[in-house]
């Protein structure tokens, strides 16, 4: 099952670039062209997990990218 949101993500991201997504969305955004096109389409807050376990991440990267 892939949800309609993150389907395909996996065909757009890495799990490195995930987790740099996930530390601090904002930034990464910001040096996206594609994504700040979306961001200012969609304004939705995403929460920064930049105090989280790495590996806490890559397990949340691991999970998005296979699901």
């Amino acid at each position: 099952f892939r949800s309609r949101g993150l389907g395909d993500v996996y065909k757009r991201q890495d799990e490195e670039g995930l987790i740099e997504y996930l530390k601090s969305p904002k930034t990464f955004v910001q040096s996206n062209p594609r994504l700040l096109y979306l961001d200012e389409q969609y304004p939705i807050a995403m929460p920064a997990y930049g105090t989280t376990d790495e590996k806490d991440l890559r397990k949340l990267a691991e999970f998005i990218l296979n699901s």
